[in-house]
């Protein structure tokens, strides 16, 4: 998640992207005002929707907290 000061405010906007490690391809974002679980489990769900993500490796740079995980892979 990377946060981004608005020019002339006191707001951040915060842009949770997944890009793909082979051909560096943005395949899902999410945009919110606030760093949230649903911003998350929003972009997850947008990015591996599809059958051909089964096997899919998601990894992060930043760490990934287990309750974000989990709550979506419960679903």
């Amino acid at each position: 998640m990377t946060e981004f000061a608005i020019l002339a405010s006191s707001k951040e906007l915060y842009l949770s992207p997944i890009l793909d490690g082979f051909n560096s391809e943005i395949i899902a974002y999410n945009l919110s005002m606030s760093p949230n679980l649903a911003q998350v489990k929003m972009m997850l769900e947008q990015a591996f929707r599809e059958e051909h993500y089964e096997n899919t490796i998601l990894h992060s740079d930043q760490g990934i907290s287990t309750s974000v995980l989990s709550s979506f892979f419960r679903e």
